[in-house]
């Protein structure tokens, strides 16, 4: 497997330390090696751009995130500093609901998480992943009491899908509005935004991997 080398900062050049100096500085330095041709790469930086611009590049490439620096920053090795802030990017998709997994314990027989999914390019409702967080205990009981009314014995996903102990199964009709980090198949860190009231679920499709 062919592996790359990300550089992103510089702390030490021809014996001299380099973490006092500023940030923009140290990527000057690095960038007058000239490194970057295969298997290293120069991570890019953008100086005057604002962070919801920065959000919508970095969703738009599939990436988890980045990091805000200040440009004046020095390098404080084993430090947290403010100004360093990593930001996450969280993707947003419709799923189609195709099965819950009521609740235990306190709110035993509620609704504990929902099983999502979205079509393919087949026609097939692929399982996507549980979304468990993001409601409130009236959306639970306002989902269950929806989902309740369609039950059905067998599973509308196509295979495969993970073994769901206490999984029941329902009628893909339900549409839900999720927010989640990342997309590899399944959904990372996903919690409910909204239920898509009048959303036609045979039209909602896998989103990008990444």
């Amino acid at each position: 497997m062919p592996l790359t080398f990300c550089v992103f900062d510089i702390i030490y050049l021809d014996g001299h330390d380099l973490t006092g100096h500023t940030y923009l500085q140290r990527r000057r330095m690095l960038d007058d090696l000239r490194l970057h041709k295969p298997p290293i790469v120069i991570s890019p930086y953008w100086t005057g751009i604002g962070t919801d611009a920065m959000a919508e590049i970095m969703r738009g490439l599939g990436l988890e995130g980045y990091v805000l620096k200040h440009a004046h920053s020095t390098y404080q090795p084993g430090r947290r500093s403010a100004a360093w802030i990593k930001h996450v990017v969280r993707q947003r998709s419709p799923m189609v609901v195709g099965g819950f997994i009521p609740s235990a314990g306190t709110h035993r027989g509620g609704l504990g998480a929902l099983l999502v999914g979205a079509y393919d390019t087949n026609g097939e409702l692929r399982y996507c992943g549980h979304v468990g967080t993001g409601m409130t205990q009236r959306t639970r009981a306002s989902l269950m009491e929806r989902l309740s009314d369609l039950q059905q014995p067998l599973t509308p996903f196509a295979a495969p899908i993970p073994e769901l102990r206490g999984a029941r199964w329902v009628r893909p009709t339900v549409v839900v509005d999720i927010e989640y980090r990342q997309f590899t198949g399944r959904l990372r860190h996903p919690a409910l935004k909204s239920v898509l009231i009048d959303a036609d679920s045979s039209g909602i499709l896998l989103p990008p991997e990444g």
